[in-house]
């Protein structure tokens, strides 16, 4: 199964075995969704929210810029 979860996300399934929520290895949980392509924008940092374990509230609307922002304020407090 990590084989082709590993094959549909280019994640080595090696990372997605040893995946911890949280602030571990923040640097590159963002490289890995950067490319990732959304119908929204926020949408690219909402699906962080439960990677890095934080707990906001969703408002669309905002743009990518200020979800982003908001998810990094939460992320470094």
């Amino acid at each position: 199964i990590m084989q082709e979860m590993g094959d549909a996300t280019s994640i080595d399934p090696q990372a997605l075995v040893a995946f911890h929520l949280g602030m571990r290895d923040a640097h590159e949980k963002l490289q890995r969704v950067s490319a990732h392509v959304t119908m929204w924008q926020e949408d690219i940092a909402y699906s962080l929210f439960g990677i890095f374990n934080v707990n906001l509230p969703v408002i669309y609307g905002k743009k990518k810029q200020k979800a982003l922002g908001r998810l990094l304020q939460e992320v470094i407090a």
